[in-house]
Formats: C-alpha cells, sequence, structure tokens
C-alpha cells in the first residue's frame, strides 16, 4: 500500500497490479512506462504481520522487477488453495506462492508453494467488466497456525456485509510508493464501502454487480501495485480481491466483489461451504397496548444462523392503531441491547403503523430471543401490535 504526491491526468488504462490487461480504452500500464517524479512520500497503512493475519500470502512471477518477483497478495482459503484475483494470472513468468513472511526480504524462512492450477472465473476477460477472481491449487498444504480457521468466502447470502461505510481492513504486500520496487513488506490499512460513483470517475464500466469500491477520494489510504488479488475482509469474511486502482494510486480503491455470483463461484472451487440464508422470522400473536401505559414486547427466536447478524437486517412492523404519533418502537437484542425504531411524534395523526426498518446489527449475534418493544407514551388513543417479522442475513 502507497500513497505518492502527484498530479496525474486520468490516462486511458486503469492498473490492475503488474499484470497487462485491456482496460477502458487502452492498454493496462505500470507505473515504470510513465514520464512521472521520483519524489514520494509514504502516507499510507501500517505495517502489519502475518501472526495478525494468517491467511495473507505473497504472490509471485518469475522476472518480477520487485524482491523475489512479488507480483501479487493472495488468500489462503483452504490447506492447498489460495483466493486471488483473475488478472494476476496474466502477467508473465512462471507463478509460485510464498507464505510465513512479513519481511519477503530474505525468503529462506517462508515456505514456497508452487502453482498446481490456477484457475480463472470462466467469465472472466478482463477487469473492467468485472469476474477478477481466481482459485490457485498448490502443491502442498500452507503451514498456517495450528488450529487456524480459514477465513470465509463471501457469497450470494452476504450481500448485507457491504453497505456504504462499512469499514473494512485489507493487508497486502504492495509497493509503498510510486516508483518504488525494493520494499518488502507486509502493510495493513482500514477502508470505507463508499458509493460506486467514486470508481467510476475513473472506470466508467464500473458495474455493482461485480465491483466493490472503497478508500478515499485522495487515495491517503489505499491499495496499489503488488496487493492484486489481497482480500477484503468484514468480521473476517472476504467481501472483495484487490482488483484497480486509478493511474497513481492517488484515488479510491477498486475490489472484485465477493457477495454474489463471483463469490458462489470462489466458494465452490475453493471447497467451502456456502453460507446458509437465514430465512425470515414472524410473531403473528395480537398484543394490546395500554393508552399511556407500560411498554408491551413480542418475541421471535433466530436460530441455525450462526455468525452475526447482518448490517442491512430488516424489521417490518404493523400495528393498528388510531394516532400513531402515540408510540415508541424499538428491537431488543438477544444481549439486551436496544434498537430505535420509532419515536414519539405527538402531531403525527396518521392512523397505523406499516413500516420496514432497516438496522445494523452487525455487532450482534444472529442466534436468539430477539424482541420487539411497543409503547403507548400519550393519552386518548389506542390500539394493538398487529404482526411483525425479522429477517436478519448471517455474516459469517
Amino acid at each position: 500500500m502507497k500513497k505518492a504526491l502527484w498530479t496525474v491526468v486520468l490516462l486511458a488504462a486503469i492498473l490492475p497490479g503488474e499484470a497487462a490487461a485491456a482496460g477502458a480504452g487502452g492498454q493496462a500500464v505500470t507505473p515504470e512506462s510513465q514520464n512521472v517524479p521520483s519524489t514520494h512520500q509514504i502516507i499510507g497503512g501500517q505495517n502489519a504481520t502475518v501472526a495478525a493475519h494468517p491467511y495473507v500470502i505473497l504472490g509471485t512471477r518469475e522476472g518480477g522487477s520487485r524482491p523475489q518477483g512479488a507480483s501479487c497478495t493472495g488468500s489462503v482459503v483452504a490447506p492447498r488453495k489460495i483466493l486471488i484475483a483473475a488478472h494476476c494470472a496474466d502477467a508473465q513468468g512462471k507463478k509460485r506462492f510464498l507464505y510465513g513472511l512479513d519481511n519477503f526480504s530474505d525468503p529462506s524462512a517462508g515456505t514456497w508453494a508452487e502453482v498446481v492450477t490456477y484457475k480463472k472465473h470462466p467469465n472472466y476477460s478482463d477487469f473492467t467488466t468485472g469476474w477478477d477472481v481466481a482459485v490457485v491449487t498448490v502443491d502442498r498444504d500452507i503451514p498456517v497456525p495450528a488450529g487456524y480457521k480459514y477465513p470465509r468466502i463471501a457469497g450470494s447470502n452476504d450481500t448485507g456485509l457491504i453497505p456504504v461505510g462499512t469499514s473494512t481492513h485489507f493487508a497486502g504486500y504492495g509497493r509503498i510508493a510510486l516508483d518504488e520496487n525494493t520494499s518488502s513488506i507486509l502493510k495493513q490499512v482500514d477502508l470505507p464501502v463508499v458509493a460506486s460513483a467514486g470508481c467510476k470517475s475513473f472506470l466508467p464500466s464500473f458495474d455493482e454487480r461485480y465491483h466493490l469500491c472503497t478508500g478515499y477520494s485522495d487515495g491517503h489510504d489505499g491499495i496499489c501495485q503488488g496487493d492484486s488479488g489481497g482480500g477484503l475482509l468484514v468480521n473476517g469474511v472476504v467481501v472483495g480481491v484487490a482488483s484497480f486502482v486509478r493511474t497513481g494510486c492517488n484515488s479510491y480503491s477498486g475490489f472484485g466483489k465477493l457477495p454474489g455470483p463471483m463469490g458462489d463461484w470462489a466458494i465452490q472451487e475453493a471447497g467451502q461451504t456456502p453460507q446458509p440464508a437465514c430465512p425470515s422470522v414472524s410473531n403473528a400473536t395480537d398484543v394490546p397496548l395500554p393508552d399511556k401505559g407500560a411498554a408491551v414486547t413480542s418475541e421471535v427466536t433466530v436460530s441455525g444462523c450462526a455468525g452475526s447478524a447482518s448490517a442491512t437486517s430488516k424489521v417490518e412492523v404493523h400495528i393498528r392503531h388510531t394516532w400513531r404519533g402515540d408510540l415508541v418502537i424499538d428491537l431488543l437484542a438477544p444481549d439486551g441491547t436496544v434498537y430505535p425504531l420509532k419515536t414519539a411524534s405527538p402531531g403525527d395523526g396518521t392512523v397505523n403503523v406499516d413500516t420496514t426498518y432497516t438496522v445494523n446489527l452487525s455487532s450482534e449475534t444472529a442466534n436468539g430471543t430477539w424482541k420487539l418493544r411497543v409503547q403507548d407514551v400519550y393519552s386518548y388513543d389506542t390500539g394493538y401490535l398487529d404482526t411483525w417479522t425479522f429477517g436478519v442475513v448471517p455474516t459469517r
């Protein structure tokens, strides 16, 4: 990860790691082929360790310009399976992987693994149209720590993981300055998910089905060449693979989006088990609401949904009442945490509540007993809780 202090107009190419790939309106290029200033300053990311990121592995290629031929970053998702970007396979030179090093300048303390198969998504043509994901099979077990739980690959049942504003985590072996080829350290950075318009500004073909935009408009933290293929994680789940950046690495960071068909394919190729969809649960028992009285509750129980709840959980509420402004509505998590859904509004004389609320419950365990609490806090009008439905999509 790196950032350089220099000004550049948008070129007719985006940089997919060090691989040559067809870009929007031209061919992808590497910084060495540009006439750019040599002055730079490291302003993004922090040093990281494999101990804290046991899934991270270095992708190398014969003839690469960096130490050990470093060219990409991958994620170990099974004993002999590596999740990576499809465009990493396009670079010239024999591919190998090196595991276990915070600094790969001396590879002797690491473990080399040879490529058996390098399977790109069958729909992949170049990163500009999406499908930039691949699964590599290597010739030996990668020596992750004993008992280590491999990160799960996100699929179609994980779309609630990545709403705009979600904080993600990335670690990679990429360059730390625009025009350097000597860095050999693992770095890490946290990147917010942002609206697609940020990446569309330099990748007009950006497709929300297959691309994910993160980071910052000035690129003060972000990915660059050598980070390609690295895993973007939310709550320990891989939601993206590093795919593209603006020429110069001075804008938003683009990833291949895994919650969806790309992830479904990768899950199958890696031999993982897809995350099951959690069905919505409802309670249709009528509960009277005392006029200006004590709060009442109604319960539903979620089971069989291992992991955390979604950042976009849905609570559908139907209340029959002659003055809905009297009502306060809260959701209570199994651990007792209160999530306000509706406050009282005495001037709102509309009858009934028929509303679906979206709630960020990503810090909560999905399984357990959830309660809807409703209270009538003003006099004269009455009603009852008719029915409510809770929809939670697990995140890991």
